[in-house]
Formats: structure tokens, C-alpha cells, sequence
């Protein structure tokens, strides 16, 4: 079986077609059109779910797209939320009609959700038209993680999702060579996919280290784990815009737990 390919877009991304002024920026077009219509939100005390359902076809006719070719477009799918803790959130985007595979590695967190929502350190919203989640520091208002612009993709075999930054001040992403600990923000393309061979500037190297640390504009930080088991790509620019090879979206964020000096 060919491995599909996932794609992660971390931007301050424009939106539609404008000309900028800010250098190094490529030639690109997303369309704006809505491309996955939200129902069915439903808010709980341990998380959220809602269903996605693709708007290029009739209703008829979407099954039968995720079967046509390795680029085909999967019609339905559903997005959870999950409050592990009042520090840790996770979400899954995945592929609601055929199960895709996994790699069984066992994640450190709770069985069930702990904790109380006043407690959490963060909010999440379910956006439409187009479709996001946003995720909302609750102390200072500071939205971290908003993926509510366009080039939302989901493939059978190419993934790509874009979100919005809180600052430039983007630390981690190994395990490649850097010319220094904070990311280049000007537009920079990665591959993450380990391959044998030594370290070197902008290729990917023995080892794979999907986790990036943001630091917000009033020095609190949080950290974001892409788990996913296949190849994925990353363009840095003032959003982020990640793309994998696999049939599913997990994101884990992390808040640190406050300190007792």
C-alpha cells in the first residue's frame, strides 16, 4: 500500500488573492470557497464531536468518491475533541467510514477526561464556513491555534491543514539541522521524514520530532505534538501549514502546570 501524504501549515497566512509586500513570499492560491460543511456540533463536559461532510458533491454520490483514485476526497468525516486535563487537549480528524491504520504506541494520558471546566486553561470553538477549531488561552484571550482559512484538505492520500500563530516565536521541530533554536518564519519549507544519512542543513535527517513549542506574546508558552505515523511537510510562515501522509489528523496540546516555589 502507497502511504498517503499529510501536509502542516503553521501561517500567518493571507487570505484569498492580494499582492504583499512582505518579501520571500511564494506565488500561491488556496480557494476560499468552503470546502467540509460542520452539523451536528455537539459540545460535552469531556469534549466535542461533530461530523464534516464534503461539499463537491451531491449526497448521493460522496461514498463512493474516497473509493475513485489515491487523491480522491473523503466525504465524511468527524472531528473529536477530547479535555484530557486541565493542561492537555487533544483533537482527531479522521476518515468516519473506513478505520485507517494506527501505530499502536501507548500515549500518556488519562483514561477518561479529569478535571473541572473551570479549571481548564483553555476554550475551544467549532467554526463554520469555513471549517476550524480555534483554541483560546482562557487568562489572557489569546487564540494559539486557529485553522479557519482555506486549504483545508483531506484526501485519501494527501492531507493539509493550515492555522494561524499567536507570535514568530516558534521553537522545536527536530530532528533536523538549524542555524538557530527559534524557527525561520520566512516562508521555509521542511520535510518531516527520517532517512539515514548525517545531519545537514534543511534535509531531513535520522529522526523525526513532530512537536513544536510556541511562546505567546506575554510569555506564557505552550507545546503542540503532530501524531502521525507516516511523512509529513511543514511551511513556517506566520500561520503554519502541515501536510501528512496518513488518513488522520492528532493534535495534542500542552499548557505547562503552573510551579509552586
Amino acid at each position: 500500500n502507497i502511504a498517503p501524504i499529510s501536509a502542516f501549515i503553521l501561517t500567518w497566512a493571507s487570505h484569498g488573492v492580494q499582492n504583499t509586500t512582505v518579501p520571500d513570499v511564494p506565488t500561491c492560491y488556496y480557494d476560499t470557497i468552503p470546502s467540509y460543511a460542520v452539523s451536528n456540533i455537539r459540545y460535552l463536559p469531556t469534549g466535542i464531536t461533530t461530523n464534516l461532510a464534503h461539499l463537491g458533491a451531491p449526497e448521493s454520490a460522496r461514498a463512493a468518491t474516497a473509493s475513485g483514485s489515491l487523491s480522491a476526497t473523503i466525504s465524511f468525516l468527524q472531528l473529536s475533541v477530547i479535555y484530557h486535563t486541565e493542561y492537555m487537549l487533544q483533537f482527531k480528524i479522521f476518515d468516519s467510514t473506513n478505520k485507517r491504520y494506527e501505530v499502536p504506541v501507548p500515549l500518556n494520558t488519562p483514561p477518561s477526561p479529569v478535571g473541572s471546566p473551570e479549571d481548564r486553561l483553555y476554550d475551544v470553538k467549532i467554526q463554520n464556513n469555513p471549517f476550524g477549531i480555534q483554541i483560546r488561552r482562557k487568562s489572557s484571550g489569546t487564540v494559539i491555534w486557529d485553522s479557519q482559512l482555506p486549504g483545508f484538505t483531506f484526501n485519501d492520500m494527501f492531507l493539509s491543514i493550515s492555522t494561524r500563530l499567536p507570535s514568530q516565536y516558534i521553537y522545536g521541530f527536530g530532528e533536523m539541522e538549524h542555524t538557530a533554536f527559534r524557527r525561520n518564519m520566512s516562508w521555509t519549507t521542511w520535510g518531516m521524514f527520517a532517512r539515514d544519512e548525517p545531519p545537514a542543513y534543511r534535509k531531513n535527517s535520522y529522526g523525526v520530532h513532530p512537536y513544536y513549542m510556541a511562546l505567546e506574546e506575554d510569555g506564557s508558552a505552550h507545546g503542540v505534538l503532530l501524531l502521525n505515523s507516516n511523512a509529513m511537510g511543514k511551511t513556517e510562515a506566520r500561520s503554519l501549514h502541515t501536510a501528512p501522509q496518513e488518513g488522520f489528523w492528532t493534535f495534542i496540546w500542552f499548557w505547562g502546570q503552573p510551579l509552586s516555589l
